[in-house]
């Protein structure tokens, strides 16, 4: 009688255990889910954190921070590897605001950001630089490369008008590119394509142009003075 107490007692106390590490497991699993569920939804608010919320496109936060490291990793390969940006800016879009409305003005800037989308290459990083201007990233592209696919994307925009709620409104787009020069710091990389989009709006708009080799010293002093050098562009 005593043996089988004590069998029934370790045969109970076997189950009860094997219960209990059942629980175990089963919240451990759980709290795996839970990790994985928070590591997701920290990793959707970081996206979000990244977005412009009228486009999805990267914003300009985003933008300078890929940018940033896209060149440092241009100069770890010694410039092996090209690097090209390119500034695009919608032309007279105030005059189409006024116009149209700035809910029609919303709509025009969703649709260019879908056709710069579907445009650029799946290595490439399209954000919305501010305003009526976007901001793409060329890795792996040299300047030629930059003009052609500038020069698709101004001609996509051209000839397909934008559909808004009183009609169809064609718009154009003027476009500034650059390839990266080795050892160039960043704020002076930015400058140079803001300048060829600058003449692009000076010489006649809805045109590509490249920028030169160098920073116009005019126009960096002028791009010094806050916001002066941007009312050509509208």
């Amino acid at each position: 009688i005593k043996l089988i107490e004590l069998l029934s007692s370790f045969v109970g106390t076997a189950i009860a255990n094997a219960d209990l590490y059942s629980r175990v497991e089963e919240q451990n699993k759980e709290i795996e889910q839970l990790n994985s569920d928070l590591e997701d939804q920290n990793r959707q608010l970081a996206d979000l954190a990244r977005r412009d919320r009228l486009t999805g496109l990267y914003n300009f936060g985003f933008f300078h921070e890929e940018l940033t490291r896209r060149i440092n990793e241009y100069q770890r390969s010694n410039g092996l590897n090209f690097l090209s940006l390119v500034l695009i800016d919608i032309d007279f879009f105030k005059k189409f605001n006024d116009t149209h409305g700035h809910v029609a003005g919303n709509v025009a800037l969703q649709d260019v950001a879908t056709r710069l989308k579907k445009i650029a290459r799946r290595m490439d990083v399209v954000c919305r630089y501010g305003g009526e201007e976007f901001a793409i990233i060329l890795p792996k592209c040299d300047v030629e490369g930059a003009r052609m696919f500038a020069e698709r994307l101004r001609s996509c925009i051209e000839k397909k008008p934008v559909e808004i709620e009183t009609g169809s409104v064609s718009i154009t787009t003027s476009v500034g590119c650059a390839e990266y020069i080795p050892n160039e710091n960043i704020s002076d990389y930015i400058v140079r394509t803001d300048e060829a989009l600058y003449r692009a709006k000076q010489n006649g708009r809805n045109r590509v142009e490249v920028a030169k080799s160098s920073v116009d010293k005019e126009f960096l002093a002028e791009s010094e003075k806050v916001h002066s050098f941007t009312d050509p562009k509208k």
